[in-house]
């Protein structure tokens, strides 16, 4: 390869300038191994860069794609119109653990990215307020779990309980508690708080005259338990007080 020019045109037998390439002993240009293609990514996509292993490329929309494990297509969403595509991509660098990208799109506005990484959505899963989830095709949002309805009745001692009465603790841990068993003429709620347990389908028995509750742990979640008779010396049986058994959904 030489860049020396000699008066007149350039030589057949001299190179300039070669990029991902190789001449061979007989003469021929020949590409690298390096530069063939391995996959085409799709059309919109824009940038790519390696993170954690993996490659990403960046995409407005969701690209359902045959792409090996190893390409991820991360959906970036214009914030105030989702259906403007990306023009390019400025930057993208790991940073803090996560993928931080400045994105421009077609209208002209350039906006930053922090890509968390989060679980996706699974069936038959226990969401507490606040979890947040991935679906399981990537669409360029997470959601938040919250609450469906309004607060169930806060515990307070004193009051009266009945079967099927929903309660939630005073500092709420996100459950609530479905009264199950009573005892005594006139039940009502002891003077101190139980001690709530954060489990699915546990159980916790409180007494009124402000005895200690006892916490019964189930690992199986039954919509309907048979919880049997509840022995006598559970509970003081004095008039106007009783036990109640609170089970959590």
């Amino acid at each position: 390869m030489t860049r020396l020019r000699s008066k007149g045109n350039a030589s057949a037998a001299t190179l300039y300038d070669l990029l991902n390439g190789y001449i061979t002993l007989s003469g021929s240009i020949v590409n690298r191994p390096g530069t063939k293609t391995e996959i085409t990514l799709p059309t919109s996509t824009k940038g790519l860069v390696a993170h954690k292993g993996k490659l990403y490329t960046f995409n407005h929309v969701p690209a359902v794609t045959s792409l090996p494990d190893k390409y991820i297509v991360a959906v970036l969403r214009h914030p105030t119109d989702p259906s403007i595509p990306l023009e390019q991509i400025h930057f993208a660098a790991t940073f803090v653990g996560f993928l931080y990208v400045a994105a421009q799109f077609t209208d002209g506005n350039i906006w930053h990215y922090w890509l968390e990484e989060l679980d996706a959505w699974s069936a038959s899963t226990d969401y507490m307020i606040g979890d947040r989830v991935f679906p399981s095709i990537k669409n360029g949002y997470a959601y938040k779990a919250t609450r469906p309805g309004s607060p169930n009745e806060a515990w307070a001692a004193g009051v009266e309980r009945a079967v099927d009465d929903v309660v939630e603790p005073t500092i709420y841990n996100g459950f609530k508690y479905t009264v199950v068993a009573v005892t005594g003429t006139s039940p009502t709620s002891g003077s101190t708080e139980p001690d709530w347990p954060a489990e699915s389908g546990a159980q916790v028995i409180e007494y009124s005259e402000g005895a200690e509750s006892t916490t019964i742990t189930s690992t199986v979640v039954d919509p309907d338990p048979d919880i049997g008779s509840i022995p006598d010396g559970y509970f003081p049986g004095l008039a106007g007080y009783g036990g109640r058994l609170y089970r959590t959904p």
